[in-house]
């Protein structure tokens, strides 16, 4: 069985066409899991105007959230519904290219993944892809990989994670885990990586398979070098957020070496300055 799980807040403007990309799906999933998160626009109107086009093989369900929860929990409401072997994870503003979900299945299967993620396409708010990817932050490891497949492991996501949660199909051990586990304070996608690497394989699959769409209404996600460098620093804590997940990940599933990379976190530059500023000030 296979799910679809998306999350949608006052998404009216591309809903409907990433909805379409998946029910021209060269393989359909079995069911559409849509929760949103309390939209103020026409998102619902929208999706309940689809839903009625949907293949008959396709289950939607559509929850409307009485109070908003924030993107976080909201996919953690999403994701705890699929019922689904293989589970993927869909924003609301993207398109899916029609092999998408035939393509990552076979490649989960042949390469035994718990969780798979893919390369993408970036389209502005136009539809129109983008060709200049150079002025985006993207992944290293996604811009410079070479092969058709590569593994991700767990020491290589504690220097930063890989790919868009919007690529992810991942399996029911890792749906189960993520959803024990219950974490409120860091990014759905991640767990799901750091879950999937701790227990079993976790792959790159180096095909673009959807178009990722950058906007002004982006939640989270790709931004542009710029914007990135005029940030500033986010406030650091006396511990860092990671090494509480990985305490907390520890108590669910037993993390290797999980001292050796909660040394690793203090070690990173944004922290050593916090403690030496601290120093200073006494």
């Amino acid at each position: 069985m296979i799910s679809v799980v998306m999350t949608t807040y006052n998404g009216e403007q591309y809903v409907g066409e990433q909805i379409q990309s998946i029910f021209r799906q060269t393989l359909l999933p079995d069911e559409l899991i849509v929760v949103d998160d309390g939209s103020t626009d026409n998102t619902v109107n929208v999706i309940s105007e689809l839903v009625k086009c949907a293949p008959p093989s396709i289950n939607v369900s559509v929850t409307v959230n009485c109070n908003n929860i924030g993107y976080i929990r909201n996919f953690y409401v999403a994701i705890s519904k699929a019922k689904g072997d293989f589970i993927f994870l869909s924003d609301q503003d993207d398109i899916w290219e029609e092999n998408k979900i035939e393509t990552m299945i076979d490649v989960m299967t042949q390469e035994k993944c718990m969780l798979l993620c893919s390369n993408f396409h970036i389209i502005d708010k136009n539809g129109s892809i983008v060709t200049n990817r150079n002025k985006y932050n993207i992944n290293s490891f996604v811009e410079k990989a070479k092969t058709n497949y590569k593994t991700i492991s767990l020491h290589r996501l504690i220097y930063g994670n890989v790919a868009q949660g919007c690529t992810y199909c991942f399996n029911k051990e890792i749906q189960n885990k993520y959803i024990e586990l219950n974490c409120n304070y860091i990014i759905h996608d991640k767990q799901l990586m750091f879950i999937a690497a701790t227990m079993g394989n976790v792959g790159f699959l180096n095909r673009k398979l959807i178009r990722y769409r950058i906007h002004d209404m982006n939640s989270i996600g790709i931004s542009t070098k710029k914007t990135v460098l005029n940030t500033g620093h986010k406030k650091i804590k006396k511990t860092p957020v990671m090494v509480r997940f990985l305490s907390d990940l520890n108590d669910v599933i037993h993390v290797p070496r999980n001292s050796y990379y909660k040394v690793l976190y203090y070690l990173r530059v944004p922290y050593i300055v916090f403690v030496l500023k601290r120093m200073l000030k006494r």
